[in-house]
């Protein structure tokens, strides 16, 4: 499969999952500019803010998902500026820079940790 493709060809991300933790499809389609729409729960509300780089929406109701798919698809202006933003939200927010400082904060704590820090040098 080609994502890449599949990310230029739509013009909305949609997850409106009420389980997922982190909406790793979102993060790819906004890494390609795309608007996204999630649902108002932990893992969509920490990859999209409302008006800014998506529209959250709530839990299993489709009329707020309708209403939020129809104002996307509708205004062009919008739909650009949001996924601008979203663009700019995941190349600041999860660059390999970003991620890589993360894991050595991780690292760094765990290290500092001296139950962690006397078994590794024993």
């Amino acid at each position: 499969m080609d994502i890449a493709n599949i990310m230029q060809a739509i013009d909305v991300g949609v997850c409106v999952s009420s389980t997922e933790e982190f909406n790793r499809v979102l993060i790819e389609a906004m890494c390609f500019g795309k608007p996204v729409i999630a649902s108002d729960l932990r893992g969509g509300s920490i990859v999209a803010e409302t008006g800014r780089s998506g529209l959250l929406v709530p839990p299993d109701d489709d009329r707020s998902l309708a209403a939020a798919l129809q104002v996307l698809l509708d205004d062009s202006e919008t739909r650009t500026r949001l996924g601008a933003n979203a663009q700019n939200y995941v190349q600041q927010r999860f660059s390999v820079e970003e991620i890589v400082s993360k894991y050595e904060r991780v690292y760094d704590l765990v290290l500092a940790d001296n139950r962690f820090a006397s078994a590794a040098t024993a």
